[in-house]
């Protein structure tokens, strides 16, 4: 991984790992190679009320938002 392929600045770093965080759904943050790991935690459309977002979505539409952050996972 190189610095200058990620478009964000590092969360967290400590020896030789460094942690950023993002919005999956903006690929520009993310480029192929970029990244050894991701971890994720999605909504689980559940409806859950969050603070940002509301979580009761249809099924349709929760299906097509999964299918943008796993392909984008996948740059």
């Amino acid at each position: 991984m190189t610095m200058q392929s990620i478009n964000l600045a590092p969360y967290y770093q400590h020896n030789n790992c460094t942690l950023y965080q993002g919005d999956i759904l903006n690929s520009e943050h993310f480029q192929g190679d970029s990244f050894d790991l991701i971890i994720t935690s999605p909504p689980y459309n559940v409806g859950i009320e969050y603070n940002s977002s509301e979580d009761s979505n249809s099924y349709e539409s929760y299906l097509e938002f999964s299918k943008k952050w796993i392909e984008n996972c996948y740059l």
